[in-house]
This record gives structure tokens, sequence and C-alpha cells, in this order.
């Protein structure tokens, strides 16, 4: 019986970790309760939800609970960001703009807010039309022609149609 209550209690406890939502992850967040955020929010993120990559990409651009560290920003934007994440996609942008984590390219970063753009993020249409002033008319065509196959490849992922 002690046994039986033992494994019980361990169950619960770990439960408690790995079966936390992203919803306690970011209140944890937003408490500054940077050690719990991480904990939940990295398990969600490994486990492939994009809303938790997206969160961990910002810890890390942010260092909040963590050290500062774009390249590691950049992967976890990345990932969120192949999901359709539009939020993961225009920090993808962001850092494609500034070379922060990334190798500095203006294409790429109109590639990732056009996509943010198209899944509803206004402030990525703002970055494009910004952008646009820095680049050559074949610049922009080829970021748009980029951001097409991306939105392409995303929606075969998500197993949508390709047209």
């Amino acid at each position: 019986m002690k046994k039986l209550c033992l494994v019980v209690l361990a169950l619960f406890l770990c439960s408690s970790v790995f079966g936390a939502t992203l919803a306690e992850g970011v209140a944890a967040y937003k408490n500054k309760d940077y050690p719990a955020a991480f904990k939940i929010i990295r398990e969600l993120a490994e486990q492939g939800d994009a809303d938790a990559q997206n969160n961990l990409g910002n810890m890390y651009d942010q260092g909040d609970g963590v050290t500062w560290d774009y390249k590691e920003a950049a992967k976890w934007f990345r990932m969120a960001a192949e999901q359709g994440n539009a939020l993961a996609q225009y920090h993808l942008g962001i850092l494609y703009a500034n070379g922060e984590g990334v190798t500095k390219g203006y294409i790429q970063a109109h590639m990732w807010f056009t996509l943010s753009c198209s899944g509803g993020n206004e402030d990525a249409g703002k970055n494009c039309d910004k952008l646009a002033e820095k680049l050559a008319p074949f610049q922009i065509k080829e970021a748009k022609r980029l951001a097409k196959e991306k939105a392409a490849e995303i929606e075969e992922k998500k197993g949508g149609k390709v047209e």
C-alpha cells in the first residue's frame, strides 16, 4: 500500500510539470517566475508546440530567465515559423533584418515578414514596406517567390492542399 501511494504521489508530481499547459507557462513568465516558465515552456516546445517554441525563442531573444542567445532564439523561432506561427515568422524576420543569430539578409527578412503578414500580423506588413525601401525590385520579387514556396511547404507539412 505504501508503494502504491508513493507511485501515485510521484505520478502526480511529474504530471504537474509535464502536464502543465502553455497558459501556465505564460502566467509564470508574466509573474517573472522565469525558472518555472522555462521548465514548462521548454517541455512543450520540445514536444513540438509552435506557440511554446515561439515563447521559448522570445525568452532567449530577451534574455528572460536564460542566457541571452540570438542563435538559440532563431532556432526556436524557426521551428515555430516552419509550422506557420505568424508571430514566430515576424520575430525571425526581425532577426534576419538585424543579423542577430543569423546571417543578415533583407530578402530572408522580407520573406518571413511576408509570411507573417499573410498570417494576420500587421506589424510584419509595415516591416515589409520598410525593407522594400532597401531592396531592389528584383530582390522583392525573389523574397515574394521564396515566401510563396515556404507557404506551400508549410501547408504541405500541415497536410493542406498546395496550389
